[in-house]
């Protein structure tokens, strides 16, 4: 099984690096990735705080504890019209 990243994916990633932070895939699209299936979700790590990310993606949406925003992407695809992002622990 051939693997891509999909576009919405290294958008998301990429306006953190250009903002200065890191991006890091995690979770369980790591792991599906390695079991050699299509992910059912996706989920960055980063050092940019909650505040920064909301920043970098105004129309998101932090409710927790745990540091992990809600980055809307836009997209028609239901398993990446929300990407986790959770800020590194």
């Amino acid at each position: 099984m051939k693997f891509n990243i999909p576009e919405e994916i290294i958008l998301v990633a990429d306006k953190l690096l250009d903002s200065g932070y890191n991006a890091y895939l995690v979770g369980g699209c790591v792991r599906d990735i390695l079991l050699r299936k299509e992910p059912k979700d996706w989920d960055i790590a980063t050092n940019a705080k909650p505040e920064e990310i909301q920043k970098i993606f105004p129309d998101s949406v932090y409710e927790n504890k745990f540091g992990t925003v809600a980055v809307k992407t836009g997209s028609k695809d239901e398993r990446l019209k929300i990407v986790e992002i959770t800020t590194f622990r």
